[in-house]
């Protein structure tokens, strides 16, 4: 079964009518979690406009307007790439890591009490905290 969970989420167009969106999501499925971005048509009520189907974007400008309120709300600068690195990264390390709720940390109380962390690690749990 496969799942998307916004994270964040902006528009640019007025309330009261069809507006697109940019999300940061958390796709899920049965195997894996990944992170990314998405495009999405809203009613006014919230509701997803399945009848557009493939999102249909009417230019760039709208695009890039978009990605510039995104990263102008501290979230358009996010790399769902990355966000794998980190985890992998942490893993080989012998850290647990949760992508489904942000979690990182040790496995047991005895590594928490005699492993330390460098840098990378500290930076990748903190990308992983404050994505997720």
């Amino acid at each position: 079964m496969s799942r998307v969970r916004p994270l964040k989420e902006t528009t640019i167009d007025p309330a009261g009518e069809a507006q697109l969106w940019l999300q940061w999501c958390r796709f899920e499925s049965d195997e894996e979690i990944q992170f990314g971005y998405r495009y999405i048509w809203k009613q006014s009520t919230g509701e997803l406009l399945a009848s557009r189907g493939q999102t249909r974007i009417p230019n760039l400008e709208v695009v890039r307007r978009l990605l510039e309120t995104a990263q102008l709300q501290g979230w358009g600068n996010r790399d769902g790439l990355e966000m794998q690195k980190s985890a992998q990264r942490l893993k080989d390390d012998g850290f647990v890591v949760n992508l489904a709720t942000g979690y990182v940390g040790w496995p047991d109380s005895k590594s928490a009490k005699t492993r330390f962390s460098d840098e990378q690690s500290n930076n990748d749990a903190l990308r992983i905290h404050e994505w997720a």
